[in-house]
């Protein structure tokens, strides 16, 4: 079972390579490129794609910290959660400034984009505040993690 922990572990810190190794950034393809429309809203959407990729390893790693793993895995995927979210932000900033920003399909895209942009940096910042903060109460090894919240109350019946 450790081995296969162990295994799946070095998958995860070894994708951002692979990533990287892929293609260039969004952004810098979008900078190259002729620009369209449709090559505006594919330039963020490679570049939301490399931020759900980088979403899901911390999930992962944090999956695995919570079960009493080392937090390192939990720091590597934190680095590549904030360079993908700087992707993203670069590559929002030039189809903001660029000629197509106005086209509605663009502007969908960049709304989207936003939205996710603002989202991973919530994560973000909620994981930072898990390595580094000594206050924030952790989740001891093999306890569920739950949010403290009380269950719903039904809604009255007319």
């Amino acid at each position: 079972m450790r081995a296969v922990a162990a295994a799946l572990a070095l998958a995860a810190m070894l994708s951002p390579l692979r990533a990287d190794a892929a293609g260039a950034s969004p952004a810098a393809s979008l900078q190259r490129a002729e620009l369209t429309p449709e090559s505006a809203c594919a330039s963020i959407r490679k570049a939301l794609d490399g931020l759900a990729r980088a979403e899901r390893d911390q999930a992962f790693a944090l999956s695995l910290a919570a079960k009493g793993g080392s937090s390192t895995l939990v720091e590597t995927r934190l680095s590549a959660l904030l360079d993908r979210s700087n992707q993203l932000r670069s590559t929002l900033r030039l189809a903001r400034q660029s000629r197509v920003a106005r086209d509605p399909r663009v502007e969908q895209c960049i709304t989207t984009g936003f939205g996710a942009l603002a989202e991973a940096e919530s994560l973000t910042t909620d994981v930072e505040k898990m390595l580094y903060e000594p206050n924030v109460p952790r989740a001891r090894p093999g306890s569920p993690l739950t949010s403290g919240a009380r269950p719903a109350v039904p809604a009255p019946q007319p």
